[in-house]
């Protein structure tokens, strides 16, 4: 599986901008069926969250933000992987 590093930058609001760095893993296409008859799933993209970094804004204004979003780990991730494939 292809992987890149990559140091995303959202901007949540106009208080909050962060810096999210980790590593992406490309969508990987279904293979319905290869020359010995075997076939391939596929797989989504993903993103490995390993860091990030309140460029504007503070924790404060990252927890405020948060109000009602329960998974935050998840919700960047999907924010990320989106940013990323905009591209």
């Amino acid at each position: 599986m292809k992987q890149f590093k990559e140091s995303i930058t959202l901007e949540l609001s106009k208080e909050l901008i962060i810096e999210v760095e980790g590593t992406y893993y490309p969508e990987e296409p279904m293979v319905m069926y290869y020359a010995d008859g075997s076939g391939f799933p596929g797989s989504p993209s993903e993103f490995e969250i390993q860091g990030i970094k309140i460029t504007k804004g503070n924790l404060c204004d990252l927890i405020d933000y948060l109000n009602g979003n329960t998974d935050l780990w998840e919700h960047l991730t999907e924010l990320v992987i989106n940013k990323i494939e905009e591209r």
